[in-house]
């Protein structure tokens, strides 16, 4: 577990890639990605789902938020 540490690690490929990714935990889970030039956030829900995964590139921003079931399955996953 990575609890509060930052992982580096190369991805990345075209000129649209986001590249050089940093990663940060939290209480034992992903939190975010810091990108050299972008980023990704996440939240959960009290249940350990995800929530939202917010990316941001050249400054914009789009959010992605997760629907469930009620036995946990993916319902759906909706854009902003």
């Amino acid at each position: 577990m990575n609890n509060g540490k930052q992982i580096n690690a190369a991805s990345g490929t075209g000129p649209a890639a986001l590249k050089n990714p940093v990663f940060t935990y939290a209480a034992g889970v992903l939190a975010s990605i810091a990108y050299d030039n972008g980023s990704k956030a996440l939240t959960y829900n009290g249940d350990g789902t995800l929530n939202t995964l917010a990316t941001t590139f050249s400054g914009t921003t789009t959010t992605k938020t997760m629907a469930y079931n009620a036995d946990g399955t993916l319902a759906s996953i909706s854009e902003t």
